[in-house]
């Protein structure tokens, strides 16, 4: 069994990308993601060509993700009940590549040569503080939206959804009713459920931990934490406009 500890610092110095599953993402050109570090979030697997990391909190996603499009160079990221269902499978290919980490709720708790990730709600937490411990410079928020957007006919509008094992797609199901029951419209265009605002929350409670630490305290282009989607509900950290990143 290896743990995160055993690539602390591995990528010291690099810009790391945290991709998410968000709708921002639509149209995006993930070649564009080529040689670069990458961390991407459940079902975005799917899609990002040859990441580095692919890290997911819920075990019972190990059931999907054991037949995931893996290649040699990536590393999946998950707790130790995860992992040992992985390993049922004949079929998953990344035994010895496989980097265990303990769930912690409180940010309080962490230190940075330990084995554990900040997650409460949402595994994108983790992953920014993953990209921390692998020695990040920079650290680029990708599709970690917090919001939903609609299409002309008010149907949500997913790109890719990480129950469904695929993407992108137009998800008319369960979680359109959501917007019925528990949408908030922060946007004419633009709403959330009612995990959302925690999440948000949860990435205010990262930003005010490296505050405290005196980490990624700089503004773009030095050293820091920068979210990619300008219409992201998380407003912790300074937004960019992604073309400033991939010129």
């Amino acid at each position: 069994m290896t743990d995160i500890r055993q690539h602390l610092d591995k990528h010291k110095g690099r810009d790391i990308f945290v991709v998410g599953a968000g709708f921002s993402l639509a149209g995006f050109k993930f070649g564009l993601l080529k040689d670069r570090v990458t961390i991407v979030l459940n079902a975005m697997i799917n899609l990002v060509p040859e990441p580095d990391y692919h890290i997911f909190a819920d075990k019972g996603l190990a059931n999907q993700f054991y037949k995931a499009p893996y290649t040699d160079g990536t590393h999946v990221v998950c707790k130790v009940e995860a992992e040992n269902l992985l390993l049922q499978y004949k079929e998953f290919g990344l035994r010895d590549r496989v980097l265990t980490y303990k769930e912690e709720k409180n940010i309080e708790k962490i230190e940075r040569d330990d084995a554990q990730l900040f997650i409460n709600n949402t595994v994108a937490t983790g992953a920014v503080m993953l990209a921390w411990k692998l020695g990040a410079r920079r650290i680029f928020l990708m599709g970690c939206d917090a919001c939903y957007t609609t299409d002309e006919k008010g149907e949500i509008v997913f790109f890719c959804d990480d129950r469904a094992d695929s993407a992108p797609q137009k998800n008319k199901g369960k979680r359109k009713q959501l917007k019925a029951k528990a949408g908030k419209n922060i946007d004419e265009n633009l709403f959330q459920d009612n995990r959302h605002p925690t999440w948000c929350k949860q990435m205010e409670e990262v930003r005010q931990y490296f505050v405290s630490h005196n980490l990624f305290n700089e503004c773009w282009p030095d050293a820091g934490v920068y979210n990619l989607s300008p219409l992201s509900a998380i407003e912790a950290f300074q937004k960019v406009p992604p073309e400033e990143v991939f010129k």
